[in-house]
């Protein structure tokens, strides 16, 4: 498995050879397209000429009504595109994060949260309300730990590295809290507890964003780099529980036959497997004790 670093640069890879995923981010762009032109046609329709009068009953010259008023639409117009984008982003961005699922062959995952129509509806509900909380600390962190801009490189580094691990948390709420069906406060804690990973992860995808124009697109990336590292870490833990599956069925048959013929397999079997303790590695930091008269058991119950 790749380092947590190296997914924001897979995602751009990913993401352009995935046309059904581009068809996605056009769509939204087009959409919003098309609330910018509304909103100047409405502003301009009916904003326009209440303002100018509005202004020249309050003593202002003609000409500079109608040009203050024209101003005035144009920000009226941008204000509620922004407030548009802001609002359908999340949603897309998770659209996006479960797309690059499916892709990666983990659809499952998705359909097994679909079949829960009321946990669905809490886990949407309670990831929603996070991922705009998430958007809000995202805000006031970029904000504060925008002066060390002023600090050539080494500043602009220590705001990539601050604001990184705030980012990769969220990008992965959504796969914590609408699918996992976590709490925010577990959510939370894990991202913690993984800080060095995230901060990593989101260190490459804040410098990425942080380049005029193109971070129009890395932006849509880094969701998808996020998504890939989710389905790698599902992937890769699948794979272990296979293994651990399949070595505790040899176990299990050598225990079997060791319990046949005790005298002739003493000494030759149980070395290689220990009859008390078995502790297999599933991940870094990550141990689980199998006895063997429990093996099956813990294999159909392990979450």
């Amino acid at each position: 498995m790749s380092a947590p670093s190296a997914y924001p640069i897979k995602g751009i890879f990913f993401f352009l050879s995935n046309w059904i995923l581009v068809r996605k981010i056009i769509y939204v762009l087009f959409l919003t397209l098309v609330v910018a032109l509304l909103a100047i046609f409405l502003s301009f329709g009916f904003l326009l000429s209440l303002q100018a009068n509005a202004l020249i009953v309050a003593g202002c010259p003609v000409w500079l009504a109608w040009t203050v008023s024209i101003i005035f639409c144009l920000l009226e117009a941008g204000v509620i595109t922004i407030i548009f984008y802001l609002i359908i982003t999340p949603i897309w961005q998770d659209a996006l994060f479960d797309e690059v699922l499916k892709l990666k062959g983990l659809g499952y995952v998705l359909e097994k949260q679909k079949n829960t129509s009321e946990g669905c509806c809490r886990g949407f509900c309670s990831g929603i309300s996070a991922i705009y909380t998430i958007v809000v600390v995202q805000i006031i962190a970029l904000i504060i730990t925008l002066p060390l801009h002023a600090i050539p490189l080494f500043g602009t580094l220590i705001y990539c590295y601050i604001n990184g691990w705030v980012m990769a948390w969220g990008h992965q709420i959504h796969y914590h809290v609408e699918i996992k069906e976590w709490s925010a406060k577990q959510s939370l804690k894990f991202a913690w507890k993984n800080r060095g990973d995230y901060s990593m992860f989101g260190f490459v995808a804040v410098a990425l964003e942080l380049i005029p124009i193109a971070n129009l697109v890395f932006f849509w990336t880094n969701v998808v780099g996020a998504a890939l590292w989710t389905a790698d870490v599902k992937l890769y833990l699948n794979l272990d529980l296979c293994l651990l599956y399949y070595i505790s069925k040899i176990n299990f048959f050598l225990y079997r036959l060791f319990l046949m013929n005790k005298s002739y397999y003493q000494g030759k079997i149980l070395p290689m497997v220990g009859l008390n303790l078995h502790l297999i590695k599933l991940q870094k930091g990550w141990m689980v004790p199998i006895s063997m008269d429990q093996q099956t058991i813990n294999i159909l119950n392990f979450k």
